[in-house]
Parts: structure tokens; sequence; C-alpha cells
């Protein structure tokens, strides 16, 4: 058998879906970044506004943290990009830095849940304080997102250790010594 016959069409796909993705949110990330540019004095003066007493400390913190977050899902998504080449390509670095991008993903996606939980708590400890009288009680609705936002970053992640598990089988290994 030639080499190209010996490429499995598992990573050929898994390769063009995350170059694919990862394209994608690397342009959004380019994008969130020239809109920081635009809008730095404006975010400078909202970031160091005073901040409401009430408002929960990780609100405050994700506000803070924005252009932060931003700069590390660009790099991520920059990375995510040259290991799905590299993983085109049957380059054995590219399968190692890909695993190693879904185990990060896998990271990313169970603190997702932590954060959706911990976010979803304080919205509804704020409610009571935000809701006029008279307006349905919103709590099923922040109930129903959080559960609904947490089952998707679960599946995620579970999705992220199928492919490591199916990267790190010896036939797909075998394929990146050829």
């Amino acid at each position: 058998m030639d080499r190209l016959q010996q490429r499995s069409t598992f990573v050929t796909v898994v390769a063009c879906i995350f170059l694919v993705l990862a394209g994608f949110g690397t342009l959004v990330g380019i994008m969130q970044g020239v809109m920081l540019l635009l809008m730095r004095e404006e975010l400078a003066a909202v970031v160091h506004a005073p901040v409401p007493s009430d408002m929960p400390e990780v609100f405050r913190w994700m506000f803070r943290a924005m252009p932060a977050m931003f700069a590390a899902m660009l790099l991520a998504n920059v990375a995510t990009f040259a290991s799905a080449i590299g993983l085109l390509q049957r380059r054995n670095w590219g399968r190692v830095a890909f695993i190693a991008m879904m185990a990060l993903g896998i990271a990313w996606n169970i603190a997702a849940v932590v954060l959706n939980i911990g976010l979803t708590k304080a919205m509804m400890e704020q409610l009571p304080a935000i809701t006029m009288a008279g307006e349905p009680d919103l709590r099923a609705v922040f109930v129903v997102g959080m559960v609904a936002g947490s089952a998707v970053s679960v599946a995620i992640a579970v999705l992220f250790g199928w492919i490591i598990r199916r990267l790190c089988a010896p036939a797909i290994v075998a394929e990146f010594r050829a």
C-alpha cells in the first residue's frame, strides 16, 4: 500500500473540520482585537469606572479580563489551526499538538461548567433586586440555560476525549510514522 492509501478518513475529516473552525475563530479573534484597539479609550473608561458594590466579583473580574480572554482565545485558535495543518499533513508534532489542544479544550469546557453554575447562582441571587413587581419569575429560564450550557460543555469535552483516544490508537499513530 502506498502512503496515500494508508491515510485514515478520520484524521482527514477531523483536521479539515478544525481548520475551518479554528480559521473562523482566528478571524473573529482578529476582529475582536481590532475592536479593542479602536475602542481602547472607551473601554479603559468603563474598566476604571467605579463598579456597583452589589455587583458580584466574578462579573467585575470577567469585564476587567476581557482583553486578556480575547487574546487567549485568539492564541488558542491560531495554535489549533497550526496543529490541524500538521495533523492533515500527518506530522507527528501536529498530532501531539492537536491532542494537547483537545486536552486544553476539555479543561476549558469543565471550567465553563463550573463558571456557568457560579454565574447562574450569582444572577439568581441578584434577580430579586432586578425583577419588577408583576413580572414573571425568570429563575426557571436561568436554570434551563445553565443546564443546557453545561450539557453542551460536557458533550464537547466528551467529544474531545474521544478524538484524543482515536488519535492515540495504534493504527492512527502508525500513519504519522510512515
